[in-house]
C-alpha cells in the first residue's frame, strides 16, 4: 500500500472511532436525561450508536456527491467550451483536466475522476463506456444522464457539440436552482437544529440546578410513561424536521 493510500485508510479509521465515541456518548446522555438509568443509557448506546454512525456515513457520502455535482457542472461547461473550439470529445478532456486543476485543485474529486477517464481513454476504451462507468460509480444523476445523452448522440450521429452544450446548460441551470433553494432554507436548517437541542438543554439545566423538581417524572409507572411519550415525540420531531428541510430538485 502506497503512503497516501495508507494515510487515507488511517484517517477513515480515526473518523470512524471519533464518530463512534461521540455518538455513543450522545446516546448515553439521551438515555440518562429521559430515564436517569445507567442501564437504559447503555441500551441506548448499544442500539443508537450504530444507527447514528450509519447516518453519518450516509451524510458524508451525500456531501461528497453534492461536491462532485457542483464540480461536474464546471467540468461539463469546460468540456462544451473545448468542443466548440474544435477539440474532439476524446482530446477535450486534456484541456478540461487543466482547467479543473486550476479551478478546484489537484486533489479535488473531479480532477481524480478526469484523470481516471483520461487513463481509460489512453488504453483505447470507448468514451461512452467510460462515462457510463463514471455515472454508475458516482451515483450522481446528472452524470448518468450526461453519459446517456452522450452515448445516444454519438451513436445517432447528431450534432455532438450542440447537444453537449445544451446538456451542460441544463445541468448548470439545475445546479443554480438547487443552490438557491439551499440558500433559502439554510436559516430554517439552523432553526431546526436549535429546536432539536433546546429540549435537551432544558433538561440539562433542570438536572444541574433543580434536579428535585423533575424527580416525579423518573419515578413510578406514570412518570416513566410520560417521559417515554416525551422521548417518542422528540424522536418524531427530529425526523420530521429533517424531512421538512430536505428539499431537492
Amino acid at each position: 500500500m502506497k503512503w497516501p493510500e495508507f494515510i487515507g485508510v488511517m484517517m477513515k479509521k480515526i473518523e470512524f472511532v471519533k464518530y463512534t465515541l461521540g455518538y455513543g456518548i450522545m446516546c448515553m446522555l439521551l438515555g440518562w436525561l429521559f430515564y436517569r438509568s445507567k442501564w437504559v443509557s447503555i441500551f441506548f448506546a448499544i442500539i443508537g450508536t450504530p444507527f447514528f454512525v450509519y447516518r453519518q456515513s450516509r451524510f458524508t457520502r451525500s456531501v461528497q456527491k453534492k461536491v462532485l455535482e457542483e464540480q461536474f457542472k464546471d467540468c461539463i461547461l469546460s468540456l462544451a467550451a473545448s468542443l466548440r473550439t474544435g477539440y474532439s470529445p476524446e482530446n477535450a478532456w486534456k484541456e478540461v483536466h487543466r482547467e479543473m486543476v486550476l479551478l478546484h485543485g489537484e486533489k479535488s474529486i473531479i480532477v481524480k475522476e478526469i484523470e481516471n477517464i483520461r487513463h481509460k481513454l489512453m488504453i483505447k476504451q470507448p468514451l461512452e463506456t467510460v462515462l457510463e462507468e463514471f455515472g454508475e460509480r458516482s451515483g450522481v444523476e446528472d452524470i448518468r444522464n450526461f453519459a446517456d445523452v452522450f452515448r445516444i448522440a454519438k451513436r445517432g450521429g447528431g450534432d455532438l457539440v450542440s447537444i453537449i452544450s445544451s446538456t451542460a446548460k441544463t445541468i448548470s441551470d439545475k445546479a443554480d436552482v438547487q443552490r438557491e433553494i439551499q440558500t433559502i432554507i439554510s436559516a430554517k436548517r439552523v432553526e431546526q437544529k436549535i429546536m432539536i437541542v433546546m429540549p435537551l438543554a432544558i433538561l440539562v439545566y433542570m438536572e444541574m440546578f433543580n434536579s428535585g423538581f423533575l424527580d416525579v417524572l423518573y419515578e413510578g409507572i406514570a412518570g416513566r410513561a410520560v417521559m417515554t411519550g416525551c422521548f417518542l415525540m422528540y424522536v418524531a420531531a427530529f425526523f420530521l424536521g429533517e424531512k421538512i428541510v430536505d428539499i431537492g430538485v
